[in-house]
């Protein structure tokens, strides 16, 4: 996760070693969220369309039991601002006109 300054990624960790292996002093890393699943399924399609990877195609093919091998790692920082904007754009919702 060297370098990462904001933005979500997905790693494919089907032997269970990711976290051992990542520098986790400036990110998180978590399980996918539910929300998660149809943008990573979507990207996987995509990917699988521009480069015929089979191991993206896998994957797909065995969607129910591969998604919960992905890792999701995400900036603190990225995760910080995103809460922010959520708060600010929720507390608009909740303003009583005047």
């Amino acid at each position: 996760a060297a370098g990462m300054s904001g933005g979500i990624a997905y790693v494919w960790d089907p032997d269970d070693t990711f976290v051992a292996r990542c520098n986790t002093g400036m990110v998180d890393v978590k399980p996918l969220h539910r929300e998660s699943l149809p943008e990573l399924r979507r990207m996987l399609r995509k990917h699988v369309k521009y480069t015929g990877s089979t191991v993206a195609k896998d994957i797909l093919d065995h969607w129910e039991d591969s998604n919960p091998r992905f890792k999701r790692v995400m900036p603190r920082d990225y995760a910080r601002v995103l809460r922010e904007m959520q708060s600010k754009e929720e507390e608009k919702m909740t303003r009583v006109p005047e």
